[in-house]
């Protein structure tokens, strides 16, 4: 999940929710279940009329998820701008949630 206190015409194609009157919570569901394992890299951009920009990036290893959870703080996105910068709240936060893949293997071994 994504947080936002910004209205965009390119959410319409993801679910929507509103929190409040400025903040709003997104949801992006991969389509297709990847099997993912190892380093995670992940870049959130924002679609412009001339080009595309960054808004953040974060990256996390497979090893780290507990409970098929886990979560991003504006303090750990990168870039490091992000946290001085005012359009990111200081409740922004990305929710990673992941489902298991193999019903009979043990994780935790």
């Amino acid at each position: 999940m994504l947080w936002s206190n910004k209205q965009s015409q390119n959410l319409k194609k993801y679910k929507n929710t509103s929190m409040g009157k400025h903040l709003n919570k997104i949801t992006i569901e991969v389509d297709k279940d990847p099997l993912l394992c190892g380093d995670i890299y992940f870049r959130l951009m924002h679609k412009g009329s001339i080009k595309n920009k960054l808004i953040c990036r974060f990256a996390l290893n497979t090893s780290f998820i507990k409970d098929n959870y886990y979560e991003f703080t504006k303090a750990t996105v990168d870039p490091d701008a992000c946290i001085k910068d005012e359009r990111f709240h200081d409740d922004f936060k990305i929710e990673c949630y992941f489902r298991d893949f193999c019903k009979k293997c043990d994780a935790s071994l």
